[in-house]
């Protein structure tokens, strides 16, 4: 064999790797140094254009922060978002407190009172829900008020309904309705007082207002009360003896006037659907009866009750109930737009955030004068114990449907049918809530059955500026006695 000397030219198999190895180390070595350079000429290019766009951000909101006032609390953060909301729509958001009464107040003074023979006069007594099968202090301050008006303006109805069905707290359900037991303390307060009921009609209806209660008061007075009013009508004008020409004048309609008796709260909700979701109305059965020969109206004789309790908590939670009543006529105007009846009236949309401001208001006021939240228990009562975690529930539930419907609140934008169904869900979370929850009912005590003016009454009740007077008005307050604030 022969022995050959390797040549220059061949390579083997190890020499191959032992060259590339190497190379393939350089060629990593340099493709990570020049991912590591880029990397870093990418990070301080964008440094550098967050640091631009810093400084031009500081330039153009230069001498804002001196401004503005700083937002130390939840509620002024909201305000703040509120009117700056108000500015991108340019439509205002905020509500006047109190434009609901107000309205209750002309809607009386523009009413016309019907003085004729031909008039025939139904009160409407909207029964306050029993505790334990007891008349509360604001469920007798209305009948109060009834009584008072009967006694001391001489005001004889025709015919008297108390509305109210049987309801409970906490689930359970009283075994006297809330109309049949109104009814019994209006007998024994008017035989208290020497009150008799020489004509005056008495019927209870079993419904809520909202059960359609009072198409049912409209339908018996239809069919039982109308023709025998009719009949007296006309019987009174073939007895009196004129010519043809004055027969002629004196023959008028049928005038039948309803005078509804509650708390002022109730009272606005009726009003305020009727004025802002007409289809949406209680009060639209009442014209069922006018026609030909029938004219109605009514009118609003309520109650002031009050939240200035001593206990700092039971005056939050009345305050926060009435608050939540405001949200009625907000829940019957989703509905009637989910139903394709009516659209969202931005009037709703400011009762929203303004039962919101109130609230957070109530609370932040609360923890100041408790600082901390063991303080807060220890000053609520057994069944209160959860009464903060009910309002920031209540709360959360308010603010996620402000943010379905603002679009369509501020007419910045449109909201879907689906949009609508979840606002209402989270909003009857909310109302549910605080109505359960923060009614601050009380029984009326034993010793002021039978007395007309009490002073649990008074306590329950707050007085009214009155301009035209100059003075503050009676506890018990009828639509007569007040004025146009405008």
């Amino acid at each position: 064999m022969h022995n050959l000397a390797p040549s220059p030219y061949t390579t083997s198999s190890s020499d191959l790797k032992k060259k590339q190895i190497p190379r393939k180390r350089n060629n990593e070595t340099s493709a990570t140094a020049t991912a590591t350079i880029s990397n870093k000429e990418s990070v301080v290019k964008r440094l550098k254009q967050a640091a631009t766009r810093a400084y031009i951000a500081s330039k153009t909101n230069e001498g804002l922060d001196s401004t503005k006032p700083k937002l130390k609390t939840v509620r002024q953060l909201m305000a703040e978002l509120d009117r700056e909301l108000a500015r991108i729509s340019k439509f205002e958001v905020f509500r006047r407190p109190g434009d609901s009464l107000r309205s209750v107040q002309k809607h009386n003074l523009k009413t016309p009172r019907p003085n004729t023979s031909h008039k025939r006069d139904v009160a409407v007594l909207l029964a306050k829900a029993l505790s334990d099968d007891c008349i509360s202090i604001e469920g007798a301050a209305r009948i109060q008020c009834l009584v008072k008006r009967m006694v001391e303006e001489d005001y004889e109805p025709d015919l008297i309904v108390f509305v109210g069905p049987r309801s409970g707290d906490d689930g359970g359900k009283n075994l006297v309705a809330d109309a049949d037991g109104s009814y019994l303390y209006f007998r024994h307060l008017c035989k208290s007082v020497g009150l008799q009921l020489r004509r005056t009609e008495i019927r209870l209806e079993h419904h809520s207002i909202d059960q359609k209660a009072l198409q049912e008061v409209v339908q018996y007075i239809q069919t039982h009360c109308k023709p025998q009013w009719i009949e007296a009508m006309v019987n009174e004008e073939t007895r009196v003896d004129i010519d043809q020409e004055s027969a002629k004048n004196f023959r008028k309609k049928l005038s039948i006037h309803f005078s509804f008796f509650s708390s002022e709260y109730q009272l606005c909700q009726l009003n305020d659907i009727h004025v802002r979701s007409p289809n949406q109305s209680a009060l639209r059965a009442l014209t069922q009866l006018a026609g030909s020969s029938t004219t109605t109206s009514w009118s609003f004789f309520y109650t002031v009750t009050s939240t200035n309790f001593n206990d700092p908590v039971r005056a939050l939670a009345g305050k926060t109930y009435k608050s939540a009543q405001d949200l009625v006529p907000v829940l019957s105007n989703l509905r009637g737009v989910i139903n394709d009846r009516e659209f969202f009236q931005a009037d709703n949309y400011k009762v929203l955030v303004a039962v919101r401001n109130s609230i957070l208001a109530d609370m932040e006021g609360l923890y100041q004068t408790e600082p901390t939240l063991q303080s807060i228990r220890k000053a609520m009562r057994p069944q209160d114990a959860t009464l903060d975690v009910v309002l920031e529930g209540a709360l959360m539930s308010l603010g996620r449907c402000l943010d379905v419907v603002r679009p369509a609140g501020l007419m910045t934008g449109r909201c879907s049918r689906e949009d609508f169904e979840r606002a209402l869900n989270l909003l009857q979370q909310a109302y549910y809530l605080l109505d359960r929850s923060c009614d601050p009912v009380l029984p009326l005590p034993p010793q002021d059955w039978g007395v007309l003016g009490t002073d649990a009454v008074d306590e329950m009740a707050t007085a009214v500026d009155d301009d035209r007077r100059g003075e503050e008005s009676s506890n018990l307050i009828s639509i007569d006695d007040v004025i146009d604030y405008d």
